[in-house]
């Protein structure tokens, strides 16, 4: 056969090939950032779950100098890595950038405790310190420990980490970490009362996973909050049992600090930081923020501590489950906890991660809905506040995947170069008439062919949307998309669907029009324009039954729309310009005009 010629044949395999590679190039691309983020960085489609993309990069941003912070490392040619500290103001938006050169080796990790910055690794610590790195004694702590429970004591790094005995406290000092004791709690095996309650509440085992603990720096002070099966408690400065410490501290408390002492933070002349006794009746500094209802499913209230302006406050968000979550500001008086703003997030708000400044005057709430779209709050005594300081943050996964996308656009713009090519030389190297008995016809080329389906394909989708559009017009789309994602019954999706039956029955009705008429005529709307006829190789009618499986295999010919190869080949090698759809229903595609 001359189609066989090798420069054909190397054309067709290349045409299959580059038409193939956007979508291979794309899924690789998509299938890479997924694995060096761990996380799928894209919009999650309605009703296939809730994603964590952008909330999980936002999750590993924190406030530092009092700036919304994202610290990236990529290693450079020579061994180094170059490292970019992406700093944006949450309320104006502004950003700035700290590029630094670290030595070669493996990537470093960043750890904040307080306002101060330590890029560590095995071996080697540094501190990020005006903009430059300074040598440092290691900050790693044996445990890898949740941000809010690092801090600062006295200027030294600081953790708090569940134990099988409690919640203990290690300082970093003299280039080692160092156990000073645990933290002292009220008894949780009664009932107690607390100052704003109006019943006994019997508090859950201490050391469960339904516990945790978290502390906070406010310029000298530390502020500690406690969650224990649904209640957020809260205390002012440590309190640490020396008795129960693994390692001997000195008792003698200074108000300033000197060597081999450890500074109390946080206390106050009638509660020391330090206790050599755990007396329960002494145990009045912890207080009862809220209560929370028991969750129905995962997804129930969630509270965090904060500092604002200064003072303990708490966040509290009820009615997660239902898409309609609201928040709840909590301020402390010295001796009970009241309500003193509300304000309901945006619908299908999933997410919830706050940020409290150094100083603690300014605290943020960053919130994601299930689809990811995210937003920024500043969070006020006096209410909760929308800020756009974070709207324009760029997403450096999807910039990543943006530019690996370009790969894809250019090989396609290649196909359509060496379709062209492709065309050509099949009306060289391919026996362009067709005969039965007495009758001569014309075989269709493969770019009319192209075209006569896209035209098909076409008018199915422009009609199948027109009419969907003109069904929806003033559907809030994204609280369908949140609503299918909680899997909520709202009033968007009893309407979605129902205009999603009808457009069911629209594109049944359309797609068999199309089939009847090329059973019975052999045409369709684009073959139509195109001039162009499907017949069987007796150059009879198709019949409907061959021309449904004929459609049926057209599936298989394009790859699903995601590989053309199949169908590309098999016009272009068979003697009778046939793809499998074709040589399955025994069918062939001929210019109309030459049938008499």
């Amino acid at each position: 056969m001359s189609s066989r010629k090798p420069g054909y044949v190397v054309g067709i395999l290349l045409l299959a090939v580059v038409m193939t590679a956007p979508q291979i190039l794309a899924g690789a691309a998509a299938g890479y950032v997924v694995y060096m983020t761990r996380s799928w960085p894209f919009p999650t489609p309605p009703g296939m779950g809730i994603g964590r993309g952008v909330h999980n990069m936002f999750s590993s941003a924190s406030l530092w100098q009092d700036k919304l912070t994202l610290i990236n490392d990529t290693k450079a040619a020579d061994g180094t890595f170059d490292c970019v500290i992406s700093m944006k103001d949450p309320e104006t938006g502004e950003t700035s950038k700290i590029e630094l050169t670290l030595p070669d080796g493996s990537h470093f990790q960043n750890l904040m405790f307080g306002d101060r910055l330590w890029l560590t690794r095995t071996g080697e610590t540094y501190e990020v310190v005006d903009g430059a790195l300074k040598e440092s004694p290691t900050v790693i702590p044996v445990r890898r420990v949740r941000e809010h429970q690092r801090f600062l004591w006295n200027g030294d790094p600081a953790i708090v980490e569940q134990t099988p005995t409690g919640f203990a406290v290690s300082i970093a000092q003299n280039d080692a970490w160092k156990l000073v004791g645990n933290v002292v709690f009220p008894d949780f095996g009664r009932e107690r009362s607390f100052a704003g309650s109006s019943v006994p509440v019997t508090l859950a085992p201490l050391f469960s996973p339904k516990s945790s603990i978290e502390v906070y720096n406010s310029g000298d002070d530390l502020h500690v909050f406690l969650q224990n099966d649904g209640r957020l408690l809260y205390h002012k400065g440590l309190e640490l049992d020396i008795e129960q410490s693994a390692t001997p501290i000195p008792t003698v408390i200074s108000n300033t600090r000197e060597e081999g002492t450890v500074q109390p933070v946080g206390a106050t002349d009638e509660t020391n930081s330090i206790r050599e006794e755990n007396n329960d009746e002494d145990l009045t500094g912890w207080s009862l923020v809220r209560e929370l209802p028991a969750p129905e499913n995962k997804m129930g209230s969630f509270a965090y501590g904060l500092v604002i302006d200064g003072q303990p406050a708490a966040l509290i968000v009820d009615d997660v489950a239902s898409g309609n979550a609201v928040g709840h500001i909590y301020q402390f008086d010295g001796t009970t906890w009241s309500e003193s703003a509300s304000q309901r997030f945006p619908f299908g708000s999933y997410f919830f991660r706050t940020l409290t400044s150094r100083d603690g005057q300014r605290s943020y709430a960053v919130v994601t809905t299930t689809t990811q779209m995210v937003h920024a709050f500043a969070l006020e005594l006096t209410g909760i506040r929308k800020i756009k300081g974070l709207d324009r943050w760029q997403n450096l996964v999807l910039m990543d995947l943006a530019f690996n996308g370009t790969f894809p656009l250019i090989t396609l713009v290649l196909g359509i170069v060496l379709s062209a090519g492709i065309w050509i030389l099949m009306r060289w190297y391919t026996k362009p008439d067709y005969e039965f008995g007495t009758h001569t016809v014309k075989l269709a080329s493969v770019g009319w062919r192209g075209i006569a389906r896209l035209i098909d394909l076409g008018l199915i989708g422009v009609t199948t949307v027109g009419l969907g559009w003109l069904m929806t017009q003033g559907l809030d789309w994204l609280t369908l998309a949140e609503s299918l994602n909680l899997h909520v019954d709202h009033p968007t999706v009893r309407f979605a669907l129902k205009v999603t039956c009808v457009l069911a029955i629209w594109l049944v009705a359309v797609v068999s029009a199309g089939l009847f008429a090329q059973a019975a005529w052999g045409i369709t709307p684009g073959k139509w324009l195109c001039r162009l006829r499907t017949v069987r190789t007796s150059l009879r009618p198709i019949g409907f039954a061959r021309s449904f499986a004929r459609e049926i295999m057209f599936f298989v010919d394009c790859g699903h729309f995601l590989c053309w190869t199949p169908g590309i080949v098999s016009i272009a090698c068979t003697g009778c310009r046939q793809r499998l759809g074709d040589l399955v229903a025994d069918t062939i595609v001929i210019e109309s005009r030459s049938l008499k």
